[in-house]
């Protein structure tokens, strides 16, 4: 296999900033991305035993996603214990994948139709959401909500067929602390994850990495969803600091890779939602600074 790659990147950005109070403050964000890549990928397949005539194959891919991010926020800060935050988010995502296959037949380069295609993302997620921080003594807490809607279109233009999936999806989330003393903090924390899927986890078009191992997507793929529940100490003294953090998850939708065998010998990976899991486990961390 000779493989050659070319990607290119780019981002630019522009933000605006209006204080109407020193307490209340609104801001205005814009990101704009872009990623561009071509895979020129040429392949030999030489058999010895049994003995076949050697294989020939290129495969082009060309793929390209841009990403535009608008992010409006208002800051208040109620008083010296409290503030509040509340903001408008519109992610607007696009990727366009094309493959182009190419077999070596009879002396010459013919273009290979069941393999060749052409697909099209579309996404657009708009978010509301709030915040409310307040210290009260020793304790504090943050407490968040999220609305988000999602607008998804697959486009699959060698075929054309369209396949929609719009989904609303609220995340709460809880933040707590309290000071037990000087050295020692103790916290305890909830959130409500979701983990979209990609692009090129959709495309049901496969993708030939040789002859023997194809990658295609699923365009029903659905969200997978987390919910965390995390409790925290920290102790720190000087330069030295101790964070014990035991956690508890439960996922569900989860998207898992699963990979079938067909009688030909060639491996097909591709994604399902999967049964929900639960996991645990404690992060420890320790940090000390020994000279200074």
């Amino acid at each position: 296999r000779f493989d050659n790659e070319k990607q290119k990147e780019g981002e630019a950005a522009v933000s605006y900033s209006h204080t109407f109070t020193k307490d209340k403050v609104l801001n205005f964000d814009y990101t704009y991305s872009l990623q561009d890549e071509v895979e020129d990928n040429h392949y030999t397949n030489t058999y010895a035993f049994p003995f076949v005539d050697t294989l020939l194959d290129n495969t082009l891919i060309k793929q390209r996603n841009d990403e535009h991010l608008f992010k409006l926020t208002y800051n208040w800060q109620i008083n010296d214990k409290s503030k509040m935050v509340v903001g408008y988010e519109m992610e607007l995502d696009k990727s366009n994948m094309r493959y182009f296959v190419e077999n070596y037949d009879n002396y010459a380069w013919v273009k290979d139709s069941l393999r060749s295609n052409n697909y099209i993302f579309n996404e657009n997620v708009q978010s509301l959401y709030a915040t409310y921080e307040r210290e009260i003594n020793k304790f504090s807490f943050l407490l968040g909500v999220r609305a988000e809607k999602s607008f998804i279109t697959n486009k699959l233009l060698t075929i054309n067929m369209n396949v929609k999936d719009n989904y609303l999806l609220c995340y709460p989330t809880i933040h707590t602390q309290y000071d037990i003393d000087k050295n020692n903090t103790f916290q305890m924390n909830y959130s409500f994850r979701v983990n979209r899927p990609e692009g090129e986890d959709l495309n049901p078009f496969p993708e030939y990495q040789d002859p023997y191992n194809i990658f295609k997507g699923n365009p029903y793929l659905k969200p997978e969803k987390i919910h965390s529940i995390e409790i925290g100490w920290q102790w720190k003294k000087d330069a030295t600091t101790f964070i014990l953090t035991p956690y508890y998850r439960y996922a569900y939708n989860k998207m898992t890779r699963i990979t079938t065998i067909d009688s030909n010998n060639v491996t097909t990976t591709t994604k399902e939602n999967m049964s929900s899991s639960k996991y645990s486990g404690v992060e420890l961390i320790f940090t000390t600074t020994l000279f200074s």
